[in-house]
């Protein structure tokens, strides 16, 4: 499998939500190893008041919130960073994604979005944006240029 193609699984599922009711379990911060919290508290200083789940790869999920904006990251067993969502405004989100869910997506509602990034290439910057129209709910996931990667109804 290409480099490629593992940074573009990686990001599905994140953007599928791995942390979803049954594929992963919350835990209590002394549950978590120690190597966990020290990678977090390494790349993430400022995290408090941090909620952990855990799925069944054996990963390490943190959520916690910087200022207003919800961050959730996740590390192997090994305490390795494999990816973090950091949740944005709608005005912060770069004006090419904006445009695109804009003209793509006319009626929705944009309910959330969040920057997205990989261990794989953390300084490439994809974006996952939470849509409604009514009951239609839909998540889009795209580049920082702006293209769609992958569109997903709930």
């Amino acid at each position: 499998m290409t480099r490629r193609n593992q940074f573009i699984i990686f990001f599905l599922i994140l953007f599928y939500g791995i942390s979803m009711e049954g594929f992963t379990q919350k835990i209590p911060p002394q549950k978590v190893p120690g190597n966990i919290k020290s990678a977090l508290q390494a790349q993430f200083p400022e995290a408090q008041n941090v909620k952990w789940q855990q799925d069944s790869a054996g990963n390490y999920e943190a959520e916690f919130k910087v200022g207003k904006n919800e961050n959730s990251v996740t590390f192997n067993a090994d305490g390795q960073w494999l990816g973090n969502e950091i949740e944005m405004e709608w005005i912060e989100i770069p004006t090419a994604v904006r445009q695109t869910v804009l003209i793509n997506f006319k009626g929705y509602k944009i309910k959330e979005s969040e920057r997205v990034n990989s261990s794989d290439n953390p300084e490439v910057n994809f974006y996952a944006i939470e849509l409604q129209k009514k009951k239609d709910k839909m998540e889009v996931l795209l580049s920082e240029d702006g293209k769609i990667v992958k569109k997903s109804k709930d």
